[in-house]
């Protein structure tokens, strides 16, 4: 059992961006594959506001929040839950990290978007292996926020597609204006 993605109803409709949003994991009493949908419906109709991670998501897009749900394909790099709430914080085994790697990589097969944004608690942790990004393609900026963590984008490679991929801090630790700054220099270029 892995989760499903959560795609919004709205993705891909016309010209603008195909975005990917891509966390690190969920925690559940009760894991099943469709832990990222609910919990996708659950941020679009306001139910997480008590999570930065949903409730701030939006807002680097100047979105509401039911928009923002509905244009992109959300999911958490690990493929299951890490465990109950009293786990929240853990970190996977190695083979949850390859694992989500493949399915990472599947998803951008799959759904073909034209820009991701890996939130992670470590995103200055370039041989951090749940994600191992570099495999994907080359860094193509890096710039540091203000409290000097690195913001890194990469031009990636996967079956033949061409994404960018920007690697953001967990919004519980970002300032609202540094990840709509990133967010907007990602899309633009």
């Amino acid at each position: 059992m892995e989760h499903r993605e959560a795609v919004g109803s709205c993705y891909g409709a016309g010209e603008g961006p195909r975005i990917m949003v891509v966390g690190y994991s969920h925690h559940a009493d009760v894991d099943h594959e469709n832990v990222t949908i609910e919990t996708a419906q659950l941020a679009s109709t306001g139910q997480m506001q008590k999570f930065p991670f949903f409730a701030r998501l939006p807002t680097y897009l100047n979105l509401d929040r039911a928009d923002f749900w509905q244009q992109v394909v959300f999911l958490n790099f690990v493929p299951t839950a890490i465990g109950d709430a009293s786990r929240r914080y853990a970190w996977a085994s190695r083979e949850m990290h390859e694992r989500g790697f493949e399915r990472l990589k599947r998803m951008i097969a799959t759904h073909r978007p034209t820009h991701i944004f890996v939130v992670t608690p470590k995103p200055d942790a370039d041989h951090y292996a749940p994600f191992r990004i570099r495999d994907l393609g080359p860094y193509s900026a890096q710039r540091f926020d203000a409290a000097g963590r690195p913001v890194k984008i990469l031009d990636a490679s996967v079956e033949g597609h061409r994404t960018r991929i920007t690697i953001l801090p967990h919004p519980q630790a970002a300032r609202t204006n540094q990840m709509r700054a990133a967010f907007s220099h990602a899309l633009s270029g």
